[in-house]
């Protein structure tokens, strides 16, 4: 639990020294977004390195592959339906005039196909080059570090107060109703499967965080229901990759949920991406919320200490 707590801290640390700089000079701001797309792609690139050295034992099994399935279903619909009626209610007036918002369908998909792309790409790589994994390894931490350092000069250039990140009211709201509403939805999948209430809520507790909550339940339950919360999880940030750039079009809420802890970090780029540089504070404090919160439910739900 410390040590999840102490990576946040790390994570977050640079976004913090980022708010310390400020750039009035247009050449050094179009420098600076070009070095922040440049730093997303090779994020991107070595996620798929990452995705190609998942082990496939027992993913063979079919009850596995069903059993996520249908977490990851029911938990992603619960999570949509209830976050698009905030949405609708309480729609965010940012999104709706900015520039990202005006693009087309044609442009949105064009650019969510070529972050897949990079995906596919590294995780091509890794398949060919599997010594490759260890030389990368731990460099999506310092890249996204990086990344969170320059995104934090980017919000102080545009204005951005520090407290408007970490004090977002829109951002908590969101995390406790999008915690609500996946538990809801692991409590429905978990009668449909017909597993324990409180396995159930184990399971659903990863939002995203699929290296955290394969380890876990693993432990608590063996390694078939950690593959389950693994592949559950995983496909969660597979699902938000892709759809994140189309629901921000209409429901930024829904999108920036979708990416649940991996807001934070392994889906930031995308939301960056899809929504600009003013999404970043919402993602960022919603995404702290459930990062917080998920190893601690996880860790209660399943009735054992790591």
């Amino acid at each position: 639990m410390t040590q999840q707590l102490t990576s946040i801290f790390f994570i977050l640390l640079p976004l913090f020294v980022g708010f310390c700089i400020s750039l009035s000079n247009k050449k050094y701001i179009i420098a600076l977004n070009r070095i922040i797309n440049f730093i997303v792609n090779i994020i991107l690139l070595l996620i798929g390195v990452s995705l190609s050295q998942l082990s496939n034992t027992d993913i063979s099994l079919i009850k596995i592959p069903l059993y996520a399935s249908i977490f990851l279903c029911i938990t992603l619909v619960a999570n949509g339906f209830c976050i698009a009626i905030f949405d609708k209610y309480f729609p965010w007036e940012y999104l709706q005039k900015s520039e990202s918002h005006e693009k087309t369908s044609y442009f949105i998909w064009q650019d969510t196909v070529k972050q897949l792309l990079i995906v596919a790409i590294g995780w091509l790589l890794g398949k060919l080059f599997p010594s490759i994994t260890y030389l990368m390894e731990g460099a999506i931490n310092y890249l996204l570090m990086l990344l969170l350092l320059l995104i934090g000069i980017q919000l102080r250039s545009s204005g951005i107060k520090i407290h408007q990140v970490l004090l977002n009211k829109r951002g908590v709201v969101l995390a406790i109703l999008s915690i609500i509403a996946t538990l809801i939805g692991a409590i429905i999948a978990g009668m449909i499967i017909e597993i324990p209430i409180f396995q159930s809520l184990a399971l659903g507790s990863g939002f995203g965080w699929y290296s955290l909550s394969g380890s876990v339940l693993t432990h608590a339950y063996g390694a078939f229901w950690g593959t389950v919360a693994l592949l559950n999880d995983l496909g969660r940030e597979i699902f938000a990759l892709i759809f994140i750039p189309t629901l921000m079009k209409r429901y930024p809420s829904v999108a920036i949920s979708t990416g649940g802890a991996t807001a934070l970090d392994l889906t930031l780029p995308t939301i960056l991406r899809s929504g600009g540089v003013m999404a970043v504070p919402f993602a960022v404090s919603y995404s702290f919320i459930i990062n917080v919160l998920s190893p601690i439910l996880m860790i209660i739900f399943s009735g054992r200490v790591v």
